[in-house]
C-alpha cells in the first residue's frame, strides 16, 4: 500500500510539474494515466477492506479526484487548474481527522465502516 501511495505522488508531481512549465500533452499522457491507474489501484486496496469507503468522505474525495484528473486529458488548457483543485481534495481529505475522513455520508444507518487506522 505505502508502495502505491508514493508511486501516486511521484506520477502526480510530474504530471503537475509537466503542466505547470507547459510541457507537451504527448509526453505527459503517460504521467496522467499512471496517476490515475495507481489512484484506482490504492482505492481497489482500500474496497478491499471495505467498500463502505464509497460512501464516506474520503470516498467521495476520490470519485471527485478521479473525475477531475479525468478532465484534464479533455481540458488540457485548464489542467494546472483542475490538477490544483485535485491536490487541494487530496490534502484535505487525506489530512483531516479520521472523525470526519470517515465518516458515512450515504447509508450510514445500514454501513459498517472499516476499522484500520490510516
Amino acid at each position: 500500500m505505502m508502495t502505491m501511495r508514493v508511486i501516486h505522488i511521484l506520477t502526480s508531481g510530474v504530471l503537475f510539474g509537466g503542466l505547470v512549465f507547459d510541457q507537451a500533452p504527448a509526453s505527459l499522457m503517460p504521467w496522467l494515466w499512471s496517476a490515475a491507474l495507481s489512484g484506482a489501484i490504492i482505492l481497489a486496496i482500500d474496497m478491499h477492506a471495505s467498500c463502505a469507503i464509497l460512501c464516506e468522505v474520503r470516498g467521495v474525495a476520490v470519485a471527485a479526484k478521479m473525475t477531475l484528473l479525468m478532465l484534464v486529458s479533455i481540458f488540457w488548457d485548464q489542467g494546472v487548474y483542475l490538477l490544483t483543485t485535485v491536490m487541494i481534495i487530496g490534502v484535505f481529505s487525506s489530512h483531516m481527522s479520521r472523525k470526519y475522513r470517515h465518516r458515512l455520508i450515504f447509508f450510514s444507518d445500514r454501513i459498517v465502516t472499516d476499522e484500520r487506522r490510516g
